[in-house]
């Protein structure tokens, strides 16, 4: 729910008022804590805390301590945040932000410190309209330069940094978007300069520039600063995103971007321009089963759907705007598809399109019309949404939104549609749905449907009962439509049975059910909707009793039978467990709402009921129980009255006689009668006090049983008496704080309160608190139940014969009693045992919750500390006696963690009532006012939702660890080592939830699990697992360094060295913790360097801390990181020892490997013992192992890398700048040119090679940097006396012959068969070792090349792949001589292994190439490059090895992108001939290869063209080549020249379906040339392949989004094919046209000319003469019709025209001779005049338009016509009823009795009978 504004609430305190309270003018308050029962306490809290927090950070930063004191105080400031609000001033807003950001950008600091840090920020920026760019501005480099070191770096992927990216990234953008608004105003020019220089359409940088403008672009500049914002890039980024219409990977960022600039600047940018593009994508994004001969093609994703809805709402209203318009048209087109009769992929897409559209129109109606105006946010009124528009905006969707309600899985979405539909125009939406729901309750045929009318009807209680001004008669229906409902409750149908609980209780909550019906007579100037309603009112009464009576035979019907002896204790089923809990929580808010007679009447029914009724207690009589307790909780004087002296009286009957205390199965009555006891003492405490007396004598009673039926039940009770005396809660929940008693006249003012907002001002909540009596009596009932329990337990202490089951029972009470009391037992006082060293105080600030002024003692001694002492005696005694009673074990835990961690509030309770809450919020919120519009129900929900945050708060007794804590931990450890896994995993789930919450806790628990791993597994068995489950769950062995290093020098070692164990179990926990250690081990930081501006702001926090404590403090921080490196260093330094040492076992030594590999970090150089131990496992016999050091030796590599110098150039000093974009004359030295490739020394120590792709394309940078020339570089491969002792082994390892041939052997071995793939990580290994050692490590290597490539094993030829691609790549710095001479040798044995290349390593060879070509200057790969270029096509070696080589080729080629113009001119030169080669392998590869060479041919507007081969130059030399084939002349060409043109038709084919799914334009005008051609061949029978590459092209041509240029190209080339000779043509391309109109109907519809012209091609086939012609033309047209393609003013003048051609003249007089040329004209005519009309029936599946009933008459006069007409007409008819009958009791209203007579002598089958 928003915050409230206190200042939007008449008669609150104003901002001077509370400024005076406070000392300063609060940023923004937490409202609720005003309604609080102790809200006059909580703002000296709040500045208390608050001083505290200033106090504690401040010095911390100054200190530079920022583990744990920066951090714990900014955790801390969170908490404050969570509990007041943005609770201080202005001043002191901006110093948190400023500190918290400066901490953010600290250099150094780990992912896991950067998501706190970032976390804590992006909560204090949330609410960015408190704080303007006057009183902050943030510089956006270092949060980008943060964003790019842990979201795009290699560190990640080499594994010198772990964490978890996909989070980090997720927090960061958060912050990033909250910073944004702060940037200043030259920002957005510097971030242009920064990131265009990365647009290039094919390369990756494409995604992360798109990104980074989505993420930091400002789109909220004021009006007057747009010149400094959007207005920079906004046409130059959209025309981009319109023209690059396959965009998958970026296309998300841009939308996003534009979707934020459109709600920050709403009315500002002018996207009008845009829309047809917009709607169009959006429409193909939905995957709706429109295609071309059912084939799908290409991606249906637009990036972010919900931002494109905002971004098209944002575009409604206005004069000008269409978008309105186009939306009317894409739900038209799509309402079919809504229908629950269709269900495909598309259902979910198109429900979520319609809840985000109708949920973003409501957000900017909010925005508009009651938001309060901000600074960043001006809307022109012009702008504006008015009425008419809202009109609008409803109309359209509601039939989608009708029709998705009844989706066959009950989707929650499009019922949060309606609700939005029915806030905005009520009178619009609901009536249909009232009469829909009618009409079910009339069938009980039909549950689904019924059900889906009744959350339906949930979803739009609020306008149906208040909206007097738009649908007054709303609340007439209410009553009617409960009492209706009612057979809803059926026993035999639980699913209809929870339906209509929530329709019936939804309604109920908002309605005082009060009779009023006396008001029609003494109240005047009622309205007759009043008088109906007041009348109705009457009826309440029954409703209610009904209501009440179908519940109880719900409950009688619910008797649990249990179909086997020995499973007498099952419990519930979760059906069962859920139907209790609706049950409960229906009839409390029923009763809530009901007037005291009503009340009386309904309890008089139940109380007589169960008066002779013995239910079952497992499933029935819980039921019953629950229905008593919703009693209890409402009125509980009036319940206990009814029910208590009866109980009290059959219970003291029943067990008067002694011997029932003995008894293990009670009777039935006897338990039933304590069920319903146990549950009714839920009412507010002070009812409790009457029946003081009897509830302790029932209670010392009840505790002799020793029955364990009975155990469970007594406990709940007990606990439920605590929890009423002792706790505070709300005790009036109702819609009105008080329902009055007041004659009739008063009473009709209650209709008046129907579903009223809620005056923030009379709430009027009334709190329970505990009162001293009730205290007396909660500690009187300790002491009683105490007496009894503990005397059972000290019994058993001192070795009297008390069984498990008494003490299982006592335990079970005693924990019932703790978490029932919980908040009036206080802590035990102790110091705190401080864990971590700091200099800040780390005590936690105490929360206020309410409390009585005394809290309960047992014999004067803590509650708490007594349990403590007692219980742990307990467990000594059951580990000393008894230690397989594991029931007792596990409940001493239980009471255990009740005495550590309860204080009134369970986990569970929480997790309810915030469930419960956004529940009621989703159903009741008015989502347009929102905070203006409030329910008291919700509000008082959220009040004590707010109170149970404050409980969750201060939740922990041992909010810090004190001596007893770690007492209790001992025996925790203690329990968590048992022999039994029930008490180990209670006794391991209190210790990891002892991690979660205590900071560092850690370092308390881990040395007391330390002795047990020493311990010998085979003879200690449970306790070694148990310390092993306790390290794994508390992730000690990867989460404790991140609070306390020490832990993990000591876990780890230790854990390596534990004695080994067969045991499976072990085995297990051993392969977790490695599995651990690689997933969830994060890197943390060793040290820091806090900037002096944190310093600064905190010593703006806190002024007291003297400059001495400041210098000391830095020095700390230098003394604290070189403590950490040392301890870093020592940890390696013991792993590696343990691992020298040959004694580990194998599974231990890959543990400790695991351990190693992951140390490894970028700022610290790994140990050279480490280095030595993961170079010689990399011929370990362990293939694991192997893969560990594979990894691991690349990240030593790229550690130990030395920095490549790079120099600044200057790009114009080539050529003279050209102010263009694209290629031009400027970047012309970047293409590759044979003529001055480096040939010589002096040419390659140049400074023009530029490796990155994209640099210069777009434009060039402020600065480019490049590789300074290797004369410039430093050494890389030094000599051995030169290299660094770390680096040794490896120079070591790869100089040995033996080591390299074996590593090869390994390398090349075979790991799965068939599924084996180019590896990654051994090509990095490579490529780090020959950038590191150059040429020093290449001899060996040599031999083993030669050897693989001249081999076809697979494995081998991949072997030799990833050695090349690491070898060409780790070659970039090398000098020319040794670059020659590597060349010399890689030239010859490449050419060897293409010649060699199978089928199986044919992607992994092109994997090489493609990596071996990624971002290098191809002026400096010339020798592959030209070695590719060889004549890849060479008819002697078989058309297996042509493929291959076309293959590498295009992996070479391809990552060049546009510097390669030359070469992909030699290419296209040299394949043309070869596009009719005879193997279909070769043509689809060299199909596959020109694609790639034209997909360089993009247009982008500003941009200049490609010098690559054109694709329009190709098209126009090839079609004229194809023309035979149009129109089925292929059969007149005969021999080979019909093999080569069908051929290269082939081929063509290929490349145009690339190019269409591929090219960043998609499809461009020269394309549709060829469509001719492919409509002829489609269905060309003789050659299968043919029509499936045709089927292809087509199905690709026809889901493209088109441009203008394109539309107008394809409506000309249509209109040709519709004329062709060929009926097949014209059939295929009506097909064609339908998919493509359906998919570009937006753009199309811009034009009148053109969609003018797209009607007529359909109605000149209409015409067609031939049958199957006319029968698409028909189909085809339905469609346009169905999507309301057909102008407005066309549509009756073409009805009119059909139904005049209908009525031509086919009858033949007798003896008349007709020309039969002239009756086949007449019949074709007609019958064209019947497809019409037939076509109008078909384009309406669900629905019935006015002018339809007269269509269908007519063609039922049509239906013994002559055939094909009658055809036509009788499966247009057949159509019609299969889809109307569902609804055809709404549909036939439309009709005539003489309509309906005669359609139903045409739809209905006559009988055979009659």
């Amino acid at each position: 729910m928003e915050d409230i504004d206190m200042e939007d609430i008449p008669g609150q305190n104003s901002p001077e008022d509370r400024a005076k309270v406070l000392g300063f003018k609060p940023q923004k308050e937490n409202y609720y804590n005003r309604l609080m029962p102790y809200a006059d306490k909580i703002d000296e809290e709040s500045a208390g805390f608050l001083s505290e927090i200033k106090l504690n950070l401040g010095k911390a930063a100054q200190i530079r301590e920022l583990k744990p004191g920066c951090l714990l105080w900014l955790t801390r400031l969170n908490r404050y945040i969570r509990l007041y609000g943005l609770k201080f001033s202005k001043e002191d807003h901006v110093l948190f932000v400023k500190l918290c950001y400066e901490l953010l950008i600290t250099r150094g600091i780990d992912a896991q410190v950067v998501q706190k840090l970032a976390i804590t920020l992006t909560g204090l920026l949330k609410k960015r309209e408190l704080l303007t760019r006057d009183d902050l501005e943030l510089p956006w480099r270092p949060l980008h330069e943060l964003f790019e070191r842990f979201c795009y770096s290699s560190d990640l992927m080499f594994g010198l940094v772990h964490y978890n990216e996909k989070s980090v990234k997720e927090n960061l953008s958060n912050t990033i978007a909250v910073c944004r608004p702060y940037f200043s105003l030259e920002a957005t020019q510097e971030m242009l300069d920064e990131w265009r220089p990365l647009l290039c359409p094919w390369d990756v940088t494409m995604v992360k520039a798109m990104h980074m403008f989505s993420l930091f672009l400002p789109t909220d500049l004021p009006p007057a600063y747009h010149h400094f914002g959007y207005k920079l890039w906004f046409d130059e980024l959209m025309g981009m995103w319109r023209e690059i219409k396959n965009s998958a990977g970026w296309e998300g960022y841009v939308i996003s971007l534009f979707s934020g600039l459109s709600s920050d600047c709403l009315g500002h940018p002018n996207f009008e321009p845009y829309l047809p593009e917009i709607f169009d994508r959006l429409m193909i994004s939905f995957g709706l089963p429109v295609l071309f001969r059912n084939t799908y093609v290409g991606s249906s994703s637009v990036g972010s759907r919900k931002a494109l809805c905002v971004l098209i709402v944002n575009c409604l209203g206005g004069v000008s705007s269409t978008a309105q318009m186009k939306l009317d048209k894409l739900f038209k087109a799509t309402e079919s598809y809504f229908h629950p009769s269709n269900t495909g992929k598309w259902n979910k897409r198109l429900f979520n399109f319609l809840t985000e559209v109708t949920s973003a129109f409501v957000e900017r109606l909010h925005v508009e019309r009651y938001k309060k105006p901000t600074w960043f946010c001006n809307i022109p009124e012009e702008k504006k949404l008015k009425e008419e528009d809202i009109d609008k905006f409803v109309d359209c969707v509601k039939p989608a939104a009708e029709l998705a309600m009844f989706a066959k899985n009950l989707i929650i979405s499009p019922l949060m549609a309606l609700r939005d539909l029915a806030q905005l125009r009520p009178e619009k939406i609901i009536p249909n749905l009232v009469d829909k729901f009618y009409a079910s309750l009339e069938t009980v045929t039909e549950p689904h449907r019924l059900i889906s009318c009744m959350l339906g009807m949930v979803n739009v209680c609020r306008p149906m009962l208040r909206s007097p001004k738009y649908y007054p008669e709303g609340r007439t229906h209410i009553i009617p439509l409960m009492f209706q409902a009612l057979p809803g409750i059926d026993p035999n149908d639980i699913k209809k049975t929870l339906a209509t609980l929530q329709f019936l209780v939804t309604f109920a909550y908002l309605i005082p059910i009060v009779d009023c019906s006396s008001a029609v007579s003494s109240v005047e100037g009622l309205t007759e909707h009043d008088e109906v309603v007041a009348l109705a009112t009457a009826n309440f009464e029954d409703l209610v009793l009904q209501m009440i009576d179908r519940l109880l035979v719900l409950v009688e019907n619910s008797t649990y039978v249990s179909p086997r002896v020995e499973r007498e204790t099952e419990k519930m089923s979760m059906e069962e467990k859920f139907v209790e809990a609706v049950l409960e929580g229906a009839v409390t808010k029923l009763l809530t709402q009901c007037s005291e007679e009503i009340f009386d009447l309904s309890l008089r029914k139940v109380c007589d009921f169960f008066s002779d009724k013995i239910l079952e207690v497992r499933v029935s009589g819980k039921l019953a129980a629950s229905l008593v307790k919703a009693f209890a909780s409402v009125k509980a004087v009036k319940t206990y009255k009814a029910f208590l002296p009866n109980l009290f009286h059959k219970i003291e009957l029943l067990t008067e006689n002694e011997d029932v205390f003995k008894e293990e199965n009670l009777d039935s009555d006897l338990l039933f009668s304590i069920l319903l006891l146990s549950e009714i003492v839920v009412g507010e405490g002070d009812a409790l006090l009457p029946y003081k007396t009897e509830l302790i004598n029932i209670v010392e009673r009840l505790l002799k049983l020793e029955s364990q039926q009975s155990s469970e039940i007594v406990a709940k009770m007990i606990h439920h008496i605590f929890k009423r005396l002792c706790n505070c809660y709300v005790l009036n929940r109702g819609s009105l704080p008080d329902l009055p008693k007041t004659d009739g006249k008063d009473k009709f003012l209650l209709l008046n309160e129907w579903a009223k907002p809620v005056d923030f001002r009379n709430l009027e909540i009334k709190w329970h608190q505990s009162s001293e009596a009730e205290i007396s009596f909660a500690s009187e009932l300790l002491n009683v139940v105490f007496a009894h329990e503990i005397q059972i337990l000290m019994n058993f202490l001192q070795g009297k014969n008390v069984t498990k089951e008494n003490l299982k029972r006592s335990l079970k009470i005693i924990d019932n009693v703790v978490s029932g009391a919980g908040q009036i037992l206080p802590v035990w006082e102790e110091d705190q045992v401080r864990l971590p060293e700091s200099e800040v105080r780390l005590l936690p600030y105490s929360i206020y919750v309410p409390a009585p002024e005394r809290f309960i003692t047992y014999k004067g001694q803590n509650v708490r500390l007594f349990l403590t002492n007692l219980i742990i005696q307990v467990i000594d005694k059951i580990l000393e006696v008894s230690e397989d009673d594991t029931k007792s074990l596990v409940m001493c835990t239980s009471v255990l963690t009740s005495i550590t961690y309860n204080c009134g509030l369970s986990k569970e309770m929480w997790d309810f009532a915030r469930r419960s809450f956004s529940t009621m919020k989703r159903t009741y919120t008015n989502v347009i006012k929102k905070k203006r519009d409030q329910l008291r129900v919700v509000m008082v929900e959220k009040v004590e939702l707010t109170h149970l945050s404050r409980l969750v708060e201060s939740n922990l007794p041992c909010s810090y660890i004190t001596p007893t804590f770690l007492r209790i931990l001992d025996y925790m450890v203690k329990l968590s080592t048992s022999h039994y896994s029930e008490v180990r995993i209670k006794a391991q789930n209190f210790i990891e939830s002892v991690s979660n919450l205590f900071a560092y806790s850690s370092s308390a628990i881990y040395p007391k699990i330390e002795s047990f791993l020493t311990l010998d597994p085979e003879s200690h068995h449970e306790k070694f697992k148990g310390a092993l489950f306790i390290l794994l769950n508390m992730r000690l062995t990867t989460r404790a360094l991140s609070d306390d290093f020490e832990i993990l020098v000591k876990a780890w070692p230790t854990l390596v060295k534990t004695k080994f164990s067969e045991k499976l179990s072990i085995i297990r926990l051993l392969e977790r913790a490695s599995k651990d250690i690689d997933s969830f081990y994060r890197t943390v930081y060793l040290r820091t360097n806090i900037s002096d501006s944190v310093v600064e702001y905190g010593r703006k926090m806190n002024s007291n801390v003297s400059d001495d404590v400041v210098k000391l403090g830095k020095e700390k921080e230098r003394i604290k990181g070189d403590q950490n490196e040392a301890m870093y260093l020592g940890l390696v330094g013991s792993l590696c020892e343990l691992l020298k040492n040959g004694s580990l076992h194998w599974r231990y030594y890959e543990l400790a490997t695991s351990m190693l590999g992951s140390l490894i970090r970028k700022d610290v150089l790994f140990p050279v013992d480490g280095v030595s131990i993961f170079v010689e496992n990399l011929i370990h016999e362990s293939i694991a192992m192997r893969k560990v050091s594979l990894w691991t030796v690349a990240a030593i590599s790229q550690q130990q890398k030395i920095k490549a110098k790079r120099v600044s150039i200057d790009p114009f000093s080539f050529s003279k700048p050209t102010g263009e974009l694209g290629e031009r004359d400027d970047n012309q030295w970047l293409q590759y040119n044979s003529s001055t490739v480096p040939k010589t020394a002096e040419e390659w120590e140049q400074t023009r090679y530029v490796h990155k792709t994209h640099w210069g394309y777009y434009t060039w940078p402020k600065q480019l940097q490049t590789p300074a020339p290797p004369k410039e570089q430093p050494v890389f491969g030094r000599k051995w006396e030169e290299l660094k002792e770390a680096e040794k082994p490896i120079r070591s390892f790869f100089t040995n012959e033996e080591k390299v041939k074996t590593l090869v052997k390994y390398l090349s071995l075979e790991e799965r068969k068939g599924k084996d793939k180019f590896c990654s990580r051994k090509y990095l290994m490579f490529k780090m070792l020959f950038r590191n050692h150059e040429d020093e490590v290449l001899e060996w290597f040599k031999l083993e090349l030669n050897r693989l490539t001249q081999e076809k094993q697979e494995s081998h030829q991949r072997c030799a792949a990833e050695i090349i691609a690491g070898l060409i790549r780790g070659s970039k710095y090398w000098n020319y001589s040794k670059t020659q001479a590597l060349w010399d040798f890689l030239c010859p044995v490449l050419r060897n292994a293409f010649g060699n290349i199978t089928n199986e390593t044919i992607g992994d060879w092109g994997t090489c190439m493609a990596t071996a070509s990624e971002s290098r200057d191809p002026n400096r790969l010339h020798w592959l490059l030209e070695l590719l270029m060889e004549e890849p096509i060479r008819e002697e070696e078989g058309s297996f090895a042509e493929t291959s080589r076309l293959y590498v080729l295009q992996g070479g080629l391809s990552q060049q992108e546009w510097r390669v113009a030359e070469l992909n001119k030699r290419l296209m030169s040299y394949l043309q001939p070869y596009l009719t080669h005879s193997y279909q392998n070769v043509r689809d590869r060299i199909g596959s290869v020109v694609t790639n060479i034209f997909l360089q041919d993009i247009y982008i507007p500003g941009v200049n063209p490609t010098h690559s081969p054109r694709k329009k130059d190709f098209m126009e030399n090839v079609i004229p080549k194809l023309e035979i084939l149009k129109d089925d002349k292929v059969s007149l060409i005969e021999g080979d020249d019909r093999k080569e043109i069908l051929r290269l038709f082939k081929t063509v084919c290929q490349i145009l379906s690339g190019l269409l799914t591929r090219s960043p334009n998609g499809a461009t005008p020269e394309m549709f040339g060829f469509l001719p051609v492919l409509c002829a061949n489609e269905s060309f029978d003789i050659d299968p392949e043919l029509s499936r590459d045709c089927v292809m092209c087509l199905s690709s041509m026809s889901q493209a989004s088109l441009s203008a240029e394109c539309v107008e190209i394809a409506l000309i080339t249509v209109e040709q094919i519709s004329s062709s000779p060929s009926w097949k043509s014209r059939a295929t391309c009506l097909d064609f046209f339908q998919c493509l109109a359906f998919n570009n109907m937006f753009v199309i519809a811009t034009k009148k000319e053109w969609v003018d012209r797209t009607v007529n091609v359909v109605l000149k086939l209409l015409k067609d003469e031939r049958l199957e012609v006319r029968e698409k033309a028909a189909k085809v047209f339905g469609g346009l019709l169905h999507c309301d393609f057909v102008p407005k003013e066309d549509f009756f003048a073409l009805m009119n025209g059909f139904l005049k051609n209908s009525r031509k003249d086919v009858s033949r007089k007798k003896r008349e001779i007709i020309d039969p040329k002239h009756l086949q004209s007449s019949i074709l005519e007609r019958h064209c005049g019947v497809l019409g009309l037939c076509a109008f029936v078909n384009a309406h599946p669900y629905d019935v338009p006015d002018y339809l009933p007269d269509i269908l008459v007519t063609l039922g006069i049509h239906i013994h016509d002559p055939q094909p007409i009658s055809g036509s007409v009788r499966k247009t008819l057949s159509d019609f009823k299969r889809t109307h009958h569902e609804t055809w009791h709404e549909h036939k209203e439309k009709f005539t009795e003489d309509q309906l007579l005669m359609l139903t002598d045409l739809l209905v089958s006559p009988s055979y009978y009659a």
